[in-house]
């Protein structure tokens, strides 16, 4: 990635009940430096959590068992393994339907991303109860 903004922009749509949370996942390569972000939220959408892990994980022994010991294995990252960025996100009463969130792939130094995914949020017909239904996940390569 060179600093411009390629071709790799993408849109999903959701639909998603009012009160409920959702998670989106999105993909980035480990070691660049590029990291998703959440760029723009419309009102009636919060962010109520993010999370990062490593894609590819592999087993080996924790770090100070001595060899040959009984503990546990541990799952280790395996180098060059993508990143998920995953941001769960909560649909409030009062959200208007199509509006979008937007999240970005940039560098913490860098004020532009060089890609962009966008979530149209379209309410789903049915109860508007608080619930915590099933998370949608969304990934991207990077």
């Amino acid at each position: 990635m060179n600093g411009t903004r390629d071709s790799g922009d993408t849109r999903d749509v959701l639909e998603v009940q009012a009160g409920t949370a959702f998670t989106v996942a999105l993909q980035s390569p480990s070691g660049t430096g590029y990291r998703w972000e959440v760029m723009q939220t419309p009102p009636g959408i919060d962010l109520v959590g993010r999370e990062t892990d490593v894609v590819g994980r592999e087993s080996g022994s924790a770090p100070d068992s001595p060899e040959g010991s009984t503990r546990a294995a541990v799952a280790v990252p395996v180098p060059g393994s993508p990143v998920v960025d995953r941001f769960t996100l909560r649909v409030a009463a009062k959200a208007e339907a199509g509006t979008a969130i937007v999240f970005g792939l940039r560098r913490s130094w860098e004020a532009e991303p060089v890609r962009t995914h966008t979530v149209t949020v379209e309410l789903a017909s049915g109860s508007s109860e608080p619930t915590n239904g099933p998370a949608a996940g969304h990934g991207q390569g990077g």
